[in-house]
């Protein structure tokens, strides 16, 4: 049997939806008006928001609203006697504030505030006013909004409308700081055991297109069956949440069913957990999925952002990842580590730089570089390619450690729009030239000055138009260092090509005029400083526009 709500013509829910929604831009006026003492402004919307109350309880005849009818009843009176106790306030005020009475009237709107916030919930008018649905989530959802922003998405599907469901709409959010960048649309799950009935008295998904308080009052024409199984667009969403209940490990075969029926329908999932640790079962579960981090603890549990794609990256840019120990990766699939050096160590689980054309017997001696010429010769799929390092990463925010701000495909993708090629912020030696401060770091500085002078040597002899350029750099100021890029392809392999002929004979020349003794490991790797120096090197040869990004950095 349907409910008297389906009853309600369009009309009529246009003009309660309408109301509802100058209600709540009242109140977030008047809780700033309230808080920067514009007694004008907080008397004008006290005004407004008991007249738009009263035409609200005339708006609606329904006896199924009954209890949204009692629940407005008692917001207007308070109402009412706020706007009374204002006008006392006011005239209080010339005489100085009598603080009693200054707190009693807070407490108004206190109580004020308490009442409307549970006006804006539908469960509130379709007469669901206690347990689990008005249990208030604000801690768990501005968590979710800020890892949201983090990954920069933009469109949202709230499975079982938990954002709807919570009050987060009053005056504790500044609504427009949180929500002008997310879409968000609220897929409302109806059951048929609960004493709401939908026709045919079934389950059923109605996908509400709201972004929070669009369609507070819904009938029939405000929405519409949806199921993603059906949907022939996959990823029509950034993130979906499933924070409409609480999982735990009991409950894991209820959160298969829905990662099932959603797979399809975003990359990102976020779900919370109340448990304070992911047993095996969980991570077993969760892992057929795609790969999951834990975001974040709250007082109830733990928040996991599930990634779908990051075993199955198909993107344009390729960022690798340079280690040579075990480290956290990072979750975003564009990301791959490689293990630098690989040759006779132990299998840490990556890609190394041992497999086809490679180098990696020359790691002692030039670093990461082993790693750069085995992508060089090994890779051809993308249009873009990356350098970071197991604790050096690219940011679009400058943070002191590693976090969710990570460089992403979009953002890449959006630079080389206006940029030539993406760059570490560039370093100062200042006072000491780069030569200097060069030297300095080895004890054996004649280690150095033996590098040094075989570099130039080679320059002089194969690359004569380049000598000048590196006197330049040497004697210069600014550097880009820890060979930290993104560049296209075809550039990447300009770079290379002069690089790897160069470095591979000055790492050779060094070893023999030294007879192979080096006083330390450090030492072995004056070869590698220099070809990081002969990076700004090469690129003053090229007239690039150059994009300077932040590095955020962490330990393993």
């Amino acid at each position: 049997m349907q409910n008297d709500i389906f009853n309600f013509n369009k009309a009529q829910i246009d003009i309660c939806s309408q109301m509802l929604k100058v209600l709540a831009k009242n109140q977030y006026e008047l809780y700033n008006a309230f808080c920067s003492n514009d007694y004008k402004k907080e008397y004008s919307c006290i005004d407004e928001s008991l007249i738009i109350a009263k035409k609200l309880k005339e708006s609606i005849k329904s006896e199924y609203a009954k209890s949204f009818s009692d629940k407005l009843a008692e917001y207007t009176d308070v109402l009412k006697k706020i706007q009374k106790s204002a006008r006392k306030f006011e005239n209080d005020c010339k005489n100085g504030l009598d603080k009693d009475f200054e707190k009693q009237f807070e407490d108004l709107l206190n109580k004020m505030y308490e009442l409307q916030d549970s006006l804006y919930g539908w469960e509130v008018f379709l007469g669901k006013i206690e347990g689990e649905l008005l249990f208030d989530k604000r801690e768990v959802l501005l968590q979710a909004i800020d890892i949201m922003h983090d990954l920069r998405c933009t469109k949202v599907l709230d499975i079982g409308a938990a954002f709807d469901k919570a009050k987060i709409i009053g005056r504790h959010i500044p609504v427009d700081k949180y929500f002008d960048d997310l879409v968000i649309d609220s897929l409302f799950l109806q059951k048929e055991n609960e004493n709401i009935s939908l026709p045919d008295n079934r389950f059923v998904a109605k996908l509400v297109k709201s972004n929070i308080y669009n369609n507070i009052f819904w009938g029939q024409e405000a929405f519409f069956s949806y199921s993603p199984k059906n949907s022939k667009e996959k990823n029509t969403y950034d993130v979906s949440l499933l924070l409409y209940k609480d999982f735990n490990e009991e409950s894991l075969s209820g959160l298969s069913k829905d990662l099932e029926e959603y797979k399809d329908i975003s990359r990102y999932v976020l779900i919370e957990f109340v448990t304070d640790t992911i047993t095996d079962k969980i991570r077993e579960e969760l892992s057929d999925y795609g790969r999951f981090i834990i975001i974040g603890k709250n007082y109830k549990g733990l928040l996991i952002l599930l990634d779908r794609e990051v075993n199955n990256y198909k993107g344009k840019v390729r960022i690798y990842t340079v280690c040579h120990k075990a480290f956290n990766k990072p979750s975003y699939p564009m990301y791959l580590p490689i293990h630098a050096g690989r040759k006779g160590k132990k299998d840490l689980g990556y890609i190394g730089d041992d497999k086809g054309d490679n180098i990696s017997e020359y790691n002692p001696y030039i670093n990461e570089c082993t790693a750069i010429y085995n992508i060089w010769k090994n890779v051809k799929d993308f249009e873009y390619i990356g350098i970071n390092h197991y604790r050096r990463y690219f940011s679009v925010r400058t943070m002191n450690r590693v976090s969710d701000w990570f460089l992403l495909e979009k953002d890449i993708l959006d630079y080389f729009e206006d940029y030539d090629i993406i760059l570490k912020d560039v370093d100062y030696s200042y006072p000491e030239t780069i030569e200097e401060h060069l030297i300095k770091t080895f004890k054996n500085t004649h280690t150095v000055y033996v590098g040094l002078q075989i570099a130039r040597n080679i320059l002089s002899e194969k690359y004569p138009e380049r000598l000048e350029n590196f006197d330049r750099v040497m004697k210069g100021h600014t550097l880009y260092l820890c060979n930290l890029f993104v560049m296209p392809f075809k550039l990447f392999d300009d770079y290379c090509d002069f690089l790897f002929p160069f470095i591979i004979e000055l790492t050779d020349r060094i070893d023999e005029e030294l007879n192979g003794i080096y006083q330390n490991d450090y030492d072995k790797r004056i070869a590698g400083f220099i070809a990081e120096r002969m990076f700004t090197v090469w690129l003053l040869d090229k007239d690039l526009r150059v994009k300077e990004l932040p590095v955020i950095s962490g330990g393993n």
